[in-house]
């Protein structure tokens, strides 16, 4: 049995979830990472009303696995289930049935979510068997662009993606607050006050020439 491009594409970013938070792969990142591939596990899961925001937000401590090789068994599981359904091929869907058939930190942070698990697996099972799937299952539903294609996800073996800052505790200093120095106004000039036409006149008096101030000389008779 092989598997689908996008169920390797997530268990390959499940791996780099985990390694970017410095934490071993569980079926918890497993989960995550179901939605950064479009997939039709992912599809499901948000019309159900469960998406990455509503799984972060019930993340508060790094996941923790009951046993040993969960990522691996949850694996094989899927791909038995897509051998028994005679798919072709082993994809996200076969995928989220093994992991709500199992006891896991996937399956425990899906039910605390408030999900249905009984309904999700039957429906999830019936579009698996049958062949037959809700319209929003399909990839590509709801662009209205002729022609339009779903945004590619990132490579196998390229960069990992930026995790969300939910899933890391950042602790950065904030760097100190630059102190500007006071501007300091010089104070204004002091006006002079305008002068009256009476005062010029007083001082053009009082600058007058003592010679202009003698009295007239009187001529001779």
């Amino acid at each position: 049995m092989v598997d689908s491009t996008d169920l390797a594409q997530v268990l390959h970013e499940a791996h780099d979830i985990a390694r970017s938070v410095a934490q071993k792969p569980t079926s918890a990142h497993v989960l995550l990472a179901l939605f950064t591939v479009e997939n039709r596990a992912q599809l499901l899961l948000k019309e159900k009303g469960v998406d990455e925001d509503a799984l972060l937000q019930l993340i508060t401590e790094a996941p923790a696995e009951m046993g040993s090789n969960v990522v691996q068994d949850l694996t094989t599981r899927a791909r038995e289930l897509a051998s028994n359904s005679r798919s072709g091929e082993a994809d996200c869907l076969h995928l989220l049935i093994a992991i709500i058939r199992k006891r896991c930190a996937a399956s425990d942070l899906l039910a605390r979510t408030g999900i249905d698990l009984i309904s999700l697996s039957n429906t999830a099972l019936s579009y698996s068997t049958s062949g037959v799937q809700s319209r929003r299952l399909q990839p590509g539903y709801g662009q209205t662009a002729v022609g339009s294609r779903a945004p590619v996800s990132r490579p196998v073996g390229a960069p990992p993606s930026p995790l969300p800052l939910s899933t890391v505790a950042l602790s950065t200093p904030r760097p100190a607050p630059v102190m500007t120095p006071p501007v300091t106004v010089p104070p204004p000039a002091r006006m002079t006050p305008a002068l009256s036409p009476r005062d010029l006149i007083d001082v053009d008096e009082d600058d007058a020439p003592q010679e202009a101030r003698s009295e007239p000389v009187v001529p001779p008779l």
